[in-house]
């Protein structure tokens, strides 16, 4: 879990690289597990984040809540409520998440 004396390597602004996938056309990926459907931004603050959707987007399913991130991976609430959790890989300027189908998003820190 992440500690509230130390500062997390995550806190800051990320912005999506790369070309964001097409969503699933049907309800075989679960909520929150679809690349498409992750964010073009987001921001780490403390125990909290905010997120906003890719131009043209439309929805994603980080919105704002809550994170921590521990030896499994960063947990996270999604538009839903519900708690999910990533795979993490974290570079000198870059944050990869691996969904559950073992798709890599990679995010770059951007301040």
């Amino acid at each position: 879990m992440t500690d509230e004396t130390e500062a997390s390597p995550l806190i800051g602004r990320w912005r999506r690289l790369g070309e964001r996938p097409a969503p699933a056309t049907d309800e075989s990926v679960p909520f929150g597990q679809d690349p498409g459907l992750l964010p073009g931004e987001i921001t780490f603050a403390g125990s909290r984040f905010a997120a906003k959707a890719s131009p043209g987007q439309g929805f994603t399913v980080w919105d704002v809540g809550s994170y921590r991130v521990d030896g499994e991976g960063l947990h996270l609430t999604l538009a839903n409520d519900a708690w999910a959790t990533y795979g993490l890989e974290l570079g000198s300027d870059t944050l990869t998440v691996t969904d559950g189908s073992g798709h890599k998003t990679v995010y770059q820190h951007e301040d």
